[in-house]
């Protein structure tokens, strides 16, 4: 559902069937074969976004946690949309990702071609 510039994507990944959009795992690929998990669902990912960090800076784990910047307008909305969640830190959201999310790389190398 997103591109950057060199042609890298943040994707929902579609590992569970019947799971709805918002539950889906967000996750990065990038232009250059990298790849991470980012959260395990869209509301965090926004929530991610909200809080100033990006899934480029996950991906090259270059985020700086001790100085995020985050959007008041941006949470609001995520707040809103989701009145009920309570997010965890933004650091948590990402290492959850990783965590439960750790086939993901198995996945994405048994479906390259082998050369």
């Amino acid at each position: 559902f997103g591109m950057d510039g060199s042609g890298g994507q943040v994707a929902l990944w579609r590992h569970e069937l019947g799971a709805k959009l918002e539950d889906r795992p967000v996750v990065m690929l990038g232009s250059e074969g990298e790849f991470s998990p980012i959260a395990t669902d869209l509301p965090s990912f926004l929530y991610l976004v909200a809080n100033g960090v990006g899934p480029m800076e996950v991906l090259f784990d270059t985020v700086n946690w001790d100085d995020l910047q985050a959007s008041d307008e941006i949470l609001a909305w995520v707040r809103e949309e989701w009145p009920d969640r309570k997010f965890p830190a933004p650091k948590k959201i990402v290492s959850d990702a990783k965590s439960k999310l750790k086939h993901f790389e198995k996945h994405v190398l048994s479906q390259s071609p082998k050369l």
